[in-house]
């Protein structure tokens, strides 16, 4: 499916509406007055999901603990203090691991809580986005875990006072949770088929 132009300014929301604009039509009705109205009708395709209602129900509860601890994580690693602190090899990877962060609050709310059948803008926008997000944050934050070390070989700094240590189990905690994340969110039993790709379990 071709993206449409992005133009210059544009929301993250507006530009992840167009994104999938070919799975919706316009479809125009009378209302209780008389008026003509339109409204935009899903005609895209589906994932459905094939979890039963219990561990559906445990697997999503585990994402947002994780989720919880994850960010709780990532934002805490810049409280406190730390040999490392002002390095610029730590301090780019805990930059970064905001971003995603902040794309997981964007995809909770398109967890299946209730739906079974899932639109594709919001299977996308959803599970697959905490998945991408989640291995992100497991990938920076390992870049993390090691450019600490990186710092005590180059100032030969090994003396751990005990802000150094919270910090790494900040870390520990965040890689820890994000891969525990991304377990869950692969095993999810999913059918995309309609999405053209065969096989049962998309994550997989």
């Amino acid at each position: 499916m071709p993206l449409l132009q992005k133009q210059k300014g544009e929301s993250p929301r507006k530009r992840s509406v167009e994104k999938y604009a070919d799975d919706y039509t316009v479809e125009y009705y009378t209302d209780e007055k008389g008026r003509e109205k339109k409204r935009a009708v899903y005609i895209g395709p589906y994932v459905k999901i094939y979890e039963d209602e219990k561990s559906l129900k445990y697997k999503l509860i585990g994402i947002l603990i994780a989720s919880l601890l994850v960010v709780a994580a990532v934002l805490w690693s810049h409280a406190g203090e730390h040999a490392s602190a002002w390095w610029f090899g730590t301090v780019i990877p805990q930059v970064a691991a905001l971003f995603p962060c902040l794309y997981i609050g964007f995809a909770l709310p398109n967890l299946p809580f209730k739906d079974r059948k899932l639109q594709r803008d919001k299977y996308m926008n959803g599970l697959i986005r905490l998945l991408n997000c989640f291995g992100a944050i497991a990938a920076i934050m390992a870049v993390e875990f090691v450019a600490e070390f990186i710092y005590r070989l180059i100032y030969k700094d090994w003396f751990f006072m005990s802000g150094d240590i919270i910090f790494l189990v900040k870390v520990v905690i965040s890689i820890v949770f994000s891969v525990a994340a991304v377990i869950i969110l692969r095993n999810i039993e999913v059918d995309e088929t309609e999405l053209g790709v065969e096989r049962t379990n998309s994550n997989k």
